[in-house]
């Protein structure tokens, strides 16, 4: 397995990436020579943070993972924000999956 990741701020942006590359297998019993659970090769994470202001936070990120034996390959988006009320409250909302790919698109 392989990772590398790479975080770098911009004032008050911040961009972050990582990749992932796995090529495990079982060693030893019925299943050796396979695919140790059955990761995807190939895993991308992009997040992207903004201070939009004072109290207001935005961020998004997105998933991509290549296909496996049994999962094709597939991308997610994820979109949020946070409010800052006071400085001990603080509110979030987040939707995930923006682009509302079904589970049915993702798994065989």
């Amino acid at each position: 397995m392989l990772e590398l990741a790479l975080d770098l701020p911009f004032g008050d942006r911040r961009m972050n990436a990582n990749y992932t590359w796995s090529n495990s297998k079982v060693v030893r019993g019925r299943n050796a020579g396979q695919p140790f659970h059955n990761p995807p090769r190939h895993m991308l994470n992009l997040g992207f943070d903004w201070a939009a202001g004072e109290r207001l936070g935005l961020w998004g990120q997105g998933r991509w993972r290549s296909r496996s034996a049994t999962v094709p390959q597939h991308a997610i988006l994820d979109l949020g924000m946070a409010w800052d009320f006071s400085e001990t409250v603080k509110g979030t909302l987040a939707i995930y999956n923006f682009t509302d790919k079904a589970r049915e698109d993702v798994l065989p």
